[in-house]
């Protein structure tokens, strides 16, 4: 060894080698965390809710006079901001699984059945 040359020692090495690993796992969690989007379980409480103030609000609904529940929400993410799954719904005093596919971003939502899928509402 030379005159001004320093060596690091092995147990340094380790060290900094220890902390520059700890600090990309961080990172990637926290890349992870907060582009991960909703869960499936946030999701479905907007949807229930949302859903519920539809029946609960829209005139179309109102000549029903009949009270409509949503029971609850069971989705599936399928795609990016996409998940799809089945509401169930009471009404009539019985329960009815309504097919919904669901776009939602974390923010701002909304929900939609296949067309007929409250033919149910008809029925006597």
């Amino acid at each position: 060894m030379t005159e001004g040359s320093a060596r690091i020692s092995k147990p340094a090495i380790v060290g900094i080698a220890f902390g520059v690993v700890m600090l990309v796992a961080m990172i990637a969690g926290g890349v992870y965390y907060f582009t991960r989007g909703p869960s499936e379980e946030d999701v479905a409480a907007f949807v229930k809710t949302d859903m519920q103030g539809y029946f609960d609000s829209d005139p179309q609904m109102a000549k029903y006079h009949f009270p409509i529940t949503v029971k609850r929400v069971d989705l599936i993410h399928t795609s990016g901001t996409e998940y799809k799954g089945i509401a169930t719904v009471r009404a009539k005093g019985a329960d009815h699984n309504v097919a919904i596919t669901v776009n939602y971003d974390g923010e701002k939502g909304m929900w939609q059945a296949d067309r007929g899928a409250f033919l149910f509402l008809l029925t006597g």
